[in-house]
């Protein structure tokens, strides 16, 4: 998937590429964070979803937001600092019965 890593970004403190692993293929999202603001977004080039529910420590990022697709769906991210690398590992759940792995990294 294409991500125009180049939108604007800069208001932002943190901001993370996280790929989900999925059965159809790895799927990237740019997971941006204003620590001022209280809130974060996640993009895809598809669209983006804001959310002001979410937790982060220099370690972890864990949030619970809805998306809006055919239908609405429930979303909870979670990922945590491997120590032996500058990689997070972690999951996403999308609704009651998805749940699959992903991968992040800092992203500038």
């Amino acid at each position: 998937m294409n991500i125009d890593y180049n939108i604007e970004h800069k208001r932002y403190a943190h901001s993370f590429i996280v790929t989900v692993n999925t059965p159809f293929g790895d799927e990237d999202y740019l997971l941006l964070v204003d620590d001022v603001s209280n809130e974060a977004e996640i993009s895809t080039n598809r669209g983006s979803v804001k959310f002001a529910s979410y937790s982060l420590t220099d370690s972890s990022f864990s949030a619970d937001f809805k998306i809006d697709t055919p239908m609405t769906a429930s979303v909870s991210l979670e990922f945590g600092k491997d120590s032996n690398s500058d990689l997070f590992f972690g999951t996403v759940s999308v609704g009651e019965f998805v749940k699959t792995t992903l991968t992040a990294k800092r992203h500038q």
